[in-house]
């Protein structure tokens, strides 16, 4: 259950976005892995700020959310 975090949560989750702990990279993001509370795993993408980044991501989200898959929420 997604309980909402800081950015300082999700900065330590991922060694203060080390680039270690990048997971995927794509022309507007970064996908770093992170470990939360409760040893949760998860991915968190961290966007460019560029003049389409928030169309892109409303339509990858759009595609995700079409996806059945159980590690896609």
């Amino acid at each position: 259950m997604w309980a909402g975090y800081t950015s300082s949560e999700l900065s330590r989750a991922t060694n203060d976005f080390s680039p270690e702990m990048v997971i995927g990279e794509g022309g507007n993001s970064k996908v770093y892995w992170a470990t939360l509370e409760g040893d949760f795993s998860v991915a968190v993408k961290v966007l460019k700020n560029t003049e389409s980044s928030a169309e892109d991501l409303f339509r990858e989200v759009e595609t995700l959310s079409n996806l059945k898959h159980e590690n896609i929420v």
